[in-house]
C-alpha cells in the first residue's frame, strides 16, 4: 500500500515537472471552456487575480488516480484538468465537488490556498449555487469521502475530511 502511494506521488511530481517545462504551451487545444457545464451545472471558475480559468475535460492519464488537478501553463495561465478515468463512474455531485475543489486552488489567494480550505470553498460553492441545500443531500458524499486516505499534500484522512466539509457546509 505504501509503495502504491509513493508511486502515485512520483507520478504527480513527474507530471508537475513536465508541465512546468518551457516547451509546454498549455492545456490541450480544442477541449477548454471558461464557462464549463459540469454534469449539467454551470460552474465558471475565476482565479483570485480575476482570470477566467479554462476547464480541460479530456485529461485521461491512466497512471494518475486523482479526479482532477489545478495547474498553470508555463506562461502562467491557470486551468483545471478533470480526469475522466476517475470521474466518469462517480455521481454528479461528487464530480461537481471535485471541480469546485480544483477551482478553489485558483480562486483562493496563495496564503489561504490549502487542501482543507479548498474543500470548504468547494462545498460552500455547491451550496451557494443551489446544488446543495442541506447535509442530508450530501450524506452519501460524506460516506464516499470518508473512505479516502489522507495525503502528504495536505488532504485530511477520509473521516476527518468528511467532518471538516460537513462543518464548512453549515457555516
Amino acid at each position: 500500500m505504501l509503495l502504491i502511494k509513493k508511486l502515485q506521488l512520483l507520478f504527480v511530481f513527474l507530471f508537475l515537472f513536465l508541465v512546468s517545462q518551457p516547451n509546454y504551451a498549455g492545456p490541450p487545444h480544442g477541449f477548454t471552456t471558461t464557462n464549463p457545464s459540469v454534469r449539467g451545472a454551470s460552474m465558471p471558475c475565476t482565479s483570485f487575480a480575476g482570470e477566467l480559468v479554462p476547464f480541460v475535460a479530456n485529461y485521461a492519464t491512466p497512471g494518475i488516480g486523482n479526479p482532477g488537478m489545478a495547474a498553470r501553463t508555463y506562461n502562467g495561465q491557470p486551468y483545471i484538468y478533470i480526469n475522466p478515468n476517475v470521474t466518469d463512474p462517480l455521481p454528479d455531485l461528487i464530480v461537481q465537488f471535485w471541480f469546485a475543489h480544483e477551482c478553489a486552488h485558483h480562486a483562493l489567494p496563495p496564503h489561504l490556498n490549502s487542501e482543507i480550505n479548498a474543500d470548504c470553498f468547494a462545498v460552500r460553492n455547491l451550496r451557494n449555487i443551489g446544488l446543495v441545500n442541506n447535509a442530508q443531500q450530501v450524506q452519501w458524499m460524506f460516506e464516499y469521502l470518508s473512505g479516502l486516505p489522507g495525503s502528504m499534500m495536505g488532504h485530511l484522512p477520509g473521516p476527518a475530511r468528511a467532518q471538516n466539509i460537513y462543518q464548512c457546509l453549515n457555516t
